[in-house]
């Protein structure tokens, strides 16, 4: 049975860094950890080509999934302090950890072209092709939840049409969130990426006006702003009648649930 299986990893590990603000002692010398992509650093590069097996217990569930990794590349090239951020299924977490320790890099470079040391992320993909397909592919699931926005301090509609939310108005639900971004970062991050902005509701359940409030980063309140604009929702209302709404938005990574 297993002969007739076709696997295909998909494994993404690029240039895609997180914030290191580490101490020079946390990588055994007196150098910083830079971070990729701010000031010029340039990306580490691989070397060589790893293949890894599918985890047998993946094949006998037959399961597809991914892991995100972080590592420290050192100025030789290797890879240090690898650590599994998360995986879709604890299965995977193992031979991704193996599979990133077996690369090798050219170490990340500042503009003038001096080696520094620096953390990365990979996504690592473990796609399982088989007939018929996984029914249990697991996706990422999002939190999306309104409040009042700080500066409300009536129910009175405003010179521009829109509500204030507030106890006499029912908040915007989320009906259908449309990702442009958020959920693979939130899934390469340690935490659950939570972004709290500031957004309209029209009276058609339609986005607009965003403000980030607080996001961890620039990247992520990005990704979060664009996904949110392309969702759709169902509107406030006020005693029965649909209503433009402005409110407080917070987002965050929740978990990973089966796909349907």
């Amino acid at each position: 049975m297993r002969s007739l299986l076709m696997l295909l990893f998909l494994i993404a590990l690029g240039p895609a860094g997180v914030c290191a603000q580490q101490s020079a002692s946390s990588v055994g010398s007196d150098r910083p950890v830079y971070e990729i992509g701010v000031n010029g650093v340039k990306a580490p590069v691989p070397l060589n080509q790893v293949q890894l097996l599918f985890p047998p217990e993946a094949l006998e569930k037959r399961i597809s999934g991914k892991c995100a990794v972080s590592f420290l590349v050192d100025l030789d090239g290797h890879p240090k302090q690898v650590k599994v951020i998360r995986c879709t299924d604890p299965v995977f977490a193992e031979s991704s950890s193996s599979w990133v320790k077996k690369y090798r890099f050219t170490p990340a470079t500042t503009q003038d072209g001096k080696p520094v040391p620096v953390i990365s992320t990979s996504v690592i993909n473990w796609d399982l092709y088989v007939f018929p397909k996984p029914e249990n592919i697991p996706v990422v699931k999002v939190l999306c939840e309104f409040g009042k926005p700080a500066s409300t301090t009536s129910s009175a509609v405003g010179t521009d049409g829109v509500y204030s939310l507030s106890d006499a108005v029912t908040p915007p639900r989320l009906v259908q969130f449309s990702d442009d971004g958020y959920q693979m970062l939130a899934f390469e991050r340690p935490g659950n990426s939570p972004c709290d902005m500031l957004l309209t509701i029209d009276a058609n359940g339609k986005a607009s006006d965003p403000q980030n409030v607080n996001c961890e980063k620039p990247k992520l309140a990005n990704a979060a702003t664009k996904s949110l604009l392309d969702s759709r929702f169902q509107p406030g209302s006020l005693k029965g009648v649909n209503v433009p709404v402005r409110a407080s938005v917070h987002l965050e990574f929740v978990s990973f649930v089966a796909s349907k």
